[in-house]
């Protein structure tokens, strides 16, 4: 039984009618990162189990010293397959699929693993196929340390759920290979597996991986807050006596353990891991986005136990009294909550002679077991069902009808535990978990848990039924009285004491919050109103003349010049490798158009004034929305870069001389395969390193965020680019992309951040501008001043045209940057003067923008620092401007543009407004503006798809 799989050949075993994958690495984990994408040489002899995620362990194995310990290693993302053999044979016949059921175990996101249930305590007579996935539990899995190390580590409070997504991937992948049928996967979990699962629904890859989930006394309720998770990492850091967090990098696995057991060693806390809405994995919005319906949708079996928590009261002969503590373990600051409403109960209770202490503590279950489970279950099925999805939804009241018994009778063999069934008779626990079972796996086999054996169990709607597990299964009506409802969508929340504060390092920065303090003394006025989250404007108070700016930038004059001259030898190139270059002999170059009926419309809509000099001005639009080959300014330093580094590569190898036609390379396509080229983009950049390096014969590999747009990585694809996606954001894309290249010697990794190339590609368009102006007769000078607004991301395209335009144009040229209100990572890191050592997250903001090009946490450093003394300042726009200005223009001008490169326009309201004004007369330009000129940047929109235009113009109305 080989099988080929995208990490490489799998061979399994048969055993009693199943054959069985055992331990078949999904990914590659290490400390703190994200899963890393994983292949191996030869056969994997999958016949053995993988490792374990690191937990504690269990008793006896401490007690035997620990020979257990083998089984678990940090390095644990493994999976089980297992397929029953004469279905999955008769299947393959038959040219179908079989059904396919993956299991997320729980254990308080701290213990358990894939071995927990077998194919066989899975399957039995049934005819689909069983997959069961580890994935990483604890401080390795979901320890949240971005507030203590920064944003390299912000992921890290929800490695464990990435773990799980790259599980899904991977089965969705590859399960087609071992029979079975990735059209009908369902995800099924219980207790944390099913928590887990309920932060993946928020993730738009779920909806491809999976069609059904069956979620057990889990939701969503262990999506942590930052703030929340971060005071977790806080305790840690204490109980550990860390006086330097980073150290926790390379402390030692058992340390790792004992510090973690410590850290929960309260009254029985469960919640202190799980999810964090980092605003990479799960968003900052999710409650938002859970109510509004951005989140997977299918078939669903939800549902919870009735007495989820009822051995706490059975185990504790003063439970009662004990309750307000262990509701602080588990509930944290939501505690106060739980025990204000007992309160209210218990006064009550205390005036009735029929008060008991038996009722006080059956009030304290109910509180716990709601407001662990059974509120969140029941919120989640209503919220699934209003967005489309069937949703089954379920009460177990059978037996003590504890934490997850319905699963634990159904598959486990629970129903032979006395103590779980006190007083029923053992054919009757027999009979009801096997009705259970038959339920959950018809529910697997035909997207439908009704079968003879029930009585007709119907989706939730408008007649809101639900099925009850009991000695009599029955379906009654789901009722406002099925749970209590006063908590918030987090079960646990904390806040971070002032008393926990660490410094990241002895000689660190410092920490986002005192950072923002030191930026607010600063800059007070425009941090304030970025961190509002309002449209801003900063003035670089650190602009200097040209001639003295000089003195202080990494780049000269020759280097522009040099750059421009690389772009002519490549010309015939160019020309050979896209056709539609062959009308300007190679040359890459964008139109200057005149766009009046579109320059009113922006001065009437900034209330500029009849008469005011700002009006009289000349507008004009640098179309680099139709360079040609990527569409987008990115065309620019994006394929110098690809061409200076082919240079290098050709003439090393004798390929080439400066001296020749370089049209010679189109002959060497076989050569450049055998090298890699490489890039991490939101998507312009990625568009042009792509396209461009597959013409040239590269293997061309893009990294690309969540933010990027769906149609660029389409189209990448469709030029042979390989596309590698990513749940981060940007920084996320370029650090994964870097490493990646880094260890291969055959590749090429173009970092937008820190590329000298790519900056001097984007400065050359400033001489081909200074042609056309002066083809136009518009003259730049000290009487003739030219403002220029250019929409900015990382910073490296309007950096390098800014460079270009100073060298050019001299301090005749005024530039200015355009950013998204949520993500201007170039304004703060200027403005602070701590350039990529801030993010735009420190501040409260989202990075999230319809502007998905300039959707960018932290700036370049090598732009920060070229522009402090050369720009002029920076401007924000609110995303709901940018449609509207698309449409403008379209309609004014017949130009159409992505709302990325609509940024520009809102220059023109900046210069226009009390402040602009202001700095124009202190500047002395406030007279000049009538024989000004003014250009507004559009970065990109030229390849969009028609579809992709009309959803942008639908925006406006």
């Amino acid at each position: 039984m080989r099988i080929k799989t995208t990490g490489g050949y799998v061979e399994g075993f048969e055993e009693n009618g199943l054959q069985n994958f055992l331990g078949i690495p999904y990914a590659r984990a290490e400390r703190f990162q994200a899963p890393r994408e994983i292949n191996w040489e030869g056969v994997f002899q999958a016949d053995a189990f993988g490792k374990k995620a690191v937990q504690s362990h269990p008793a006896q194995e401490t007690q035997a010293g620990w020979e257990g310990r083998k089984e678990y290693g940090e390095d644990c993302l493994n999976l089980n397959i297992y397929v029953p053999a004469r279905d999955a044979l008769e299947a393959r016949r038959e040219g179908r699929g079989l059904p396919v059921a993956v299991y997320i175990h729980g254990g308080a996101f701290q213990n358990g693993s894939n071995r927990d249930r077998s194919g066989k305590q899975i399957i039995r007579d049934h005819s689909f196929i069983y997959v069961s996935i580890n994935y990483r539990l604890g401080v390795l899995g979901y320890l949240y340390l971005g507030a203590a190390l920064g944003e390299e580590y912000r992921g890290t409070g929800n490695n464990g759920t990435l773990d799980q997504l790259a599980a899904l991937r991977w089965i969705y992948d590859n399960i087609g290979e071992f029979g079975g049928d990735r059209s009908r996967i369902t995800v099924f979990g219980e207790s944390a597996g099913a928590k887990t699962l309920g932060a993946l629904l928020l993730k738009p890859e779920l909806k491809t991986c999976c069609s059904q989930v069956l979620m057990a006394s889990g939701a969503y309720q262990c999506i942590r807050e930052e703030e929340t998770a971060a005071a977790v990492a806080d305790s840690f850091f204490s109980l550990a006596g860390l006086k330097r967090p980073e150290d926790i990098l390379t402390m030692d696995v058992d340390n790792l353990l004992a510090v973690q057991e410590r850290l929960v060693d309260n009254p029985g806390n469960t919640c202190t891991f799980g999810p964090v809405a980092d605003g990479i994995t799960v968003p900052m919005d999710w409650r938002e986005a859970l109510r509004s319906g951005r989140h997977w949708s299918g078939k669903a079996i939800v549902g919870s136990c009735r007495h989820e928590m009822v051995f706490r009261r059975l185990g504790d002969p003063d439970f009662t009294a004990h309750c307000p503590a262990i509701a602080r373990a588990l509930f944290g600051q939501n505690a106060e909550i739980a025990i204000e409403e007992f309160k209210e109960f218990d006064a009550g209770e205390r005036q009735e002679e029929s008060g008991s202490a038996l009722r006080r503590a059956l009030k304290w279950e109910q509180l716990l077991s709601d407001y662990m489970y059974r509120t969140y279950s029941r919120r989640l099925a209503e919220l699934l069902a209003k967005n489309g999805s069937q949703v089954w939804y379920y009460s177990m009241d059978f037996g003590t009808a504890s934490h997850v018994l319905d699963q634990s009778a159904a598959f486990d063999g629970a129903w032979r535990d006395d103590a779980l069934f006190p007083g029923i008779a053992l054919e009757e626990r027999r009979k009801t978990a096997e009705i259970i079972y038959e339920s959950y796996v018809r529910f697997f086999e035909t997207g439908d848990p009704n079968w003879e054996g029930i009585p007709e169990w119907k989706p939730l709607g408008d007649e809101r039924e639900k099925m009850v597990w009991d000695g009599r299964i029955h379906t009654e009506s789901l009722t406002e009285e099925e749970t209590l409802n006063r908590f918030p969508d987090e079960v646990f929340r904390l806040q971070r004491s002032p008393d926990h504060a660490v410094s990241t390092k002895e000689t660190a920065d410092p920490q986002p919050q005192a950072l923002l303090d030191a930026a607010m003394e600063e800059a007070s006025d425009i941090i304030a109103r970025v961190t509002a989250q309002r449209e801003a404007f900063w003035i670089n108070p650190h602009r200097v003349s040209f001639a003295k700016a000089k003195e202080s930038l990494d780049f000269t004059m020759a280097d522009i010049e040099e750059a421009q001259a690389r772009l002519l030898r490549f010309a015939p190139f160019l020309e050979g490798c896209f056709p539609e270059l062959q009308k300007t002999g190679g040359i890459i170059e964008s139109p200057l158009q005149d766009i009046p009926a579109m320059a009113e419309s922006l001065w009437d809509g900034c209330g500029a004034g009849e008469g005011e000099p700002l009006r009289h001005g000349r507008m004009l639009m640098k179309l680099d929305s139709e360079l040609a080959v990527a569409g987008s300014v990115k065309a620019r330093g994006g394929i110098y870069e690809v061409l200076a580094a082919t240079e290098e590569l050709a003439l090393k190898a004798g390929l080439l001389k400066e001296t020749d036609d370089y049209s010679v390379l189109l002959k060497h396509r076989d050569f450049f395969s055998h090298y890699t080229m490489q890039v991490g983009s939101t998507g312009n950049l990625g568009l042009s390193i792509g396209i461009m390096s597959a013409a040239i014969g590269y293997r061309a590999v893009v990294h690309m965020s969540s933010d990027a747009r769906q149609w660029k990585k389409d189209l990448l694809r469709s030029k042979g680019v390989i596309v590698k996606e990513y749940e981060g954001d940007y920084g996320a894309a370029v650090k994964e992309g870097r490493a990646l290249s880094d260890a291969d010697e055959n590749s090429y990794f173009v970092d937008d951040e820190h590329s000298s190339r790519l900056f001097l590609g984007y400065a050359a368009a400033a001489l081909r501008l200074k042609k056309q102006l002066a083809d136009k007769q518009i003259p730049v000078d000290g009487a003739h001043p030219l403002f220029v607004y250019l929409p900015c991301g990382v910073g490296g395209a309007p950096g390098g045209i800014t460079l270009g335009l100073k060298y050019v144009f001299g301090d005749a040229v005024h530039c200015f940057f355009a950013e998204p209100v949520q993500s201007p990572c170039m304004l703060l890191g200027m403005a602070t003067g701590k350039g990529d050592q801030v993010c735009v997250q420190d501040f409260g903001l989202s990075g999230k923008t319809l502007a998905d090009g300039l959707a960018v946490g932290r700036p370049s450093e090598l732009v920060a620092r070229n522009m402090r003394p050369l720009l002029d300042g920076i401007y924000t726009v609110q995303d709901e401007c940018l449609p509207g200005w698309m449409q403008r223009l379209n309609e004014t001008e017949g130009v159409i543009i992505e709302p990325s490169a609509c940024a520009c326009m809102g220059g023109p309201k900046i210069l226009a407004g009390e402040q602009g004004r202001a700095w124009l007369k202190q500047q002395g330009l406030y007279e000049k503006t009538a024989q000004a000129t003014h250009i507004v940047w559009a970065t990109g929109g030229g390849l969009m798809p028609e579809e992709i235009i009309t959803e942008y113009l639908n925006l406006s109305k």
